[in-house]
């Protein structure tokens, strides 16, 4: 028996190839983030405690852009 459900497993496997396909060195909570706000059971239920997932995913994408500007400088 599989420790972790299949669902996990994959969005686990689909967080790693994502920060991968972002050439990123390491998988982070803010991929896994992204991930799972794009798993429609996740945004029914972050929509139930009134999470406005796009707004979520908005500032989000502006704190990473923000933090690889900031590595460049």
């Amino acid at each position: 028996m599989s420790m972790l459900d299949k669902d996990v497993q994959t969005l686990l496997s689909n967080t790693f190839g994502f920060a991968q396909s972002q050439q990123h060195a390491y998988v982070t909570l803010e991929h896994l983030l992204r991930l799972l706000t794009q798993h429609k059971n996740v945004q029914q239920a972050l929509a139930a405690c009134l999470v406005d997932v796009q707004k979520l995913n908005d500032q989000r994408s502006e704190e990473h852009t923000s933090e690889l500007q900031s590595r460049q400088s």
